[in-house]
C-alpha cells in the first residue's frame, strides 16, 4: 500500500500508526503497552540501516502519516508526506 492509500485508509494501516495515540492512553503496567511497545522496537530495528537509524526513520514514517491524516484536506497534508519521504530518501 502507498503512503497515499495508507493516508487515506487507516483501517487497513499499520497498527503502529493506528493505535499509537490510543496506547498512550493506557496505563504504564498493561499487556497492551508491552506489546506494542515491543512491534514498535521491533520494527525500528527492521527499518535500521548500517547507522542504526531505525528509530527515526519510524518517526519519520509514522509521525507524516499521523500529521497527514490530521491535517487531511488541506494542500499541507501531502506536503508532509512529500517532506518525509524526500528525508528518508535522502538518507538512503
Amino acid at each position: 500500500m502507498s503512503s497515499v492509500e495508507h493516508h487515506g485508509d487507516p483501517a487497513d494501516g499499520c497498527p503502529v500508526a493506528a493505535l499509537a495515540t490510543d496506547i498512550a492512553r493506557e496505563g504504564g503496567g498493561r499487556e497492551a503497552r508491552r506489546v506494542y511497545t515491543k512491534g514498535v522496537a521491533d520494527f525500528a530495528d527492521f527499518l535500521a540501516t548500517d547507522d542504526q537509524d531505525g528509530l527515526l526513520r519510524l518517526c519519520t514514517l509514522f509521525g507524516a502519516l499521523i500529521l497527514s491524516r490530521a491535517t487531511k484536506g488541506s494542500p499541507m497534508s501531502g506536503e508532509i508526506l512529500a517532506a518525509a519521504h524526500a528525508a528518508l530518501t535522502e538518507a538512503g
